[in-house]
């Protein structure tokens, strides 16, 4: 799946995916996630509760600047159909961004990781357990270590979106 923001200051979430025995292995046609950003999307695969195949899609919103999400459960015929968008809880701290956020389904647990560029400029992330048609998220932290310039206090800092990435089962990188 492949995902971008509309034009404008606050576009629309468009995607296309592409699956092997779908389409004759063409690309689908555009389809729209609901809600609208300031910055890129973001987009991750897992299997959800019910055993259905699902997408999350995660963006800022672009007057609030907090994370959002939808979970889109695919259907055998190549449609997606998505949850009604809804911002990270308020139990998840400081959730206020400018950039876009990234997401990761690790191979070594049924979580979902999302980060952010949060206050401070740190980098932010939650962690969420799969529920139903939803997730049950963590408080956010900022991700521990040195800071990497002199501007940047007490943790790692980002001026954009940082990237996750799982190097072996149960190790993320931000």
């Amino acid at each position: 799946i492949v995902g971008w923001r509309g034009r404008g200051a606050s576009g629309g979430i468009h995607y296309r995916y592409k699956v092997p025995g779908l389409n004759k292995g063409h690309w689908s046609a555009v389809g729209k996630v609901p809600g609208s950003t300031s910055s890129a999307p973001a987009f991750g695969a897992y299997r959800d509760p019910f055993g259905n195949l699902a997408v999350l899609a995660v963006w800022t919103g672009p007057a609030d600047h907090h994370i959002w999400i939808s979970q889109g459960e695919t259907h055998a015929n190549g449609t997606i159909h998505w949850s009604a968008a809804t911002v990270l809880p308020k139990t998840v701290d400081d959730t206020n961004t400018s950039s876009g956020p990234s997401v990761l389904f690790p191979n070594h647990a049924y979580r979902v990781v999302i980060a952010w560029r949060g206050p401070a400029n740190h980098v932010r992330f939650t962690v969420g357990v799969p529920h139903r048609r939803t997730f049950i998220f963590s408080d956010s932290r900022a991700v521990p270590g040195p800071h990497v310039t002199a501007h940047c206090k007490d943790a790692p800092c980002t001026g954009n979106t940082p990237a996750l990435a799982e190097v072996k089962a149960g190790t993320i990188y931000f």
